[in-house]
């Protein structure tokens, strides 16, 4: 194989690798996360000679996905899982849960915040702090939201993975799973959080038929096994699954 096949081997990679960024964005998170990220692209193609993502940000197929998004946001339609997300947690909190919301990209941890805020809800943030920008809430702050949590001034409680080991949270009666983690231990940890005490509730956002479905059923096959391996019960939390067309 020549080095020119390389080359162009790694640049197909590259271009795949990004494609299935955007339509993992697109499908399972929100469509600002699937237009911030064509931003970026933009802006590393404008920085240096990235043909990947110049290539990309020229199809005509990007091109309509892009303006079709921005005409939804536009007329106020916003991406099905978090309308389905703030309907639930309206509901629920004014029945006296107490919810704590797994999302797995920081972005889309705050842009669901801001969204909570405008339907008059208090939400709590908990995010880890970047090791590359520094940004992000550090130990204080941590401690600090999960206490506001605990005392309900907030309620829910927006985590990304740092909610799901290490810290304290107190008990909730509500787990949301946001996205859906294929790891067994990451499903565990986070049902985890509710139903120690008393009985709980785990509720699994999923778009049907997408790639979302297909990591739900893989990650409940594995925590399957791993319980069956360890000879251990399952948390004591019932779930509901809420597939969505």
């Amino acid at each position: 194989i020549s080095s020119n096949q390389i080359w162009m081997l790694r640049k197909s990679l590259s271009a795949l690798t990004k494609l299935d960024r955007l339509m993992e964005y697109l499908e399972c998170y929100s469509y600002n996360s699937f237009l911030n990220f064509i931003d970026r692209m933009k802006l590393r193609s404008n920085k240096s000679r990235n043909n990947v993502d110049k290539s990309i940000l020229k199809t005509s197929s990007l091109q309509e996905s892009k303006l079709l998004i921005e005409n939804s946001l536009t007329t106020g339609m916003n991406h099905p899982k978090i309308e389905k997300l703030i309907t639930i947690l309206i509901k629920e909190i004014s029945n006296g849960s107490r919810a704590l919301v797994f999302v797995g990209l920081r972005d889309v941890a705050l842009e669901i915040q801001d969204m909570l805020s405008n339907q008059g809800l208090s939400p709590g943030l908990l995010i880890g702090q970047s090791k590359k920008s520094g940004s992000g809430m550090d130990q204080n702050e941590q401690i600090e939201a999960i206490s506001l949590f605990s005392s309900g001034n907030l309620n829910p409680l927006i985590a990304t993975q740092v909610g799901e080991e290490g810290l304290d949270i107190s008990e909730c009666n509500l787990v949301i799973f946001y996205d859906q983690p294929v790891s067994a231990i990451r499903r565990i940890q986070r049902t985890g959080r509710t139903g120690r005490t008393k009985p709980g509730k785990a509720i699994f956002l999923i778009i049907k038929g997408g790639r979302d479905e297909i990591k739900y059923w893989a990650g409940l096959k594995k925590e399957k096994s791993l319980h069956k391996i360890g000879n251990t019960k399952h948390v004591s939390a019932s779930s509901l699954t809420d597939f969505m067309e």
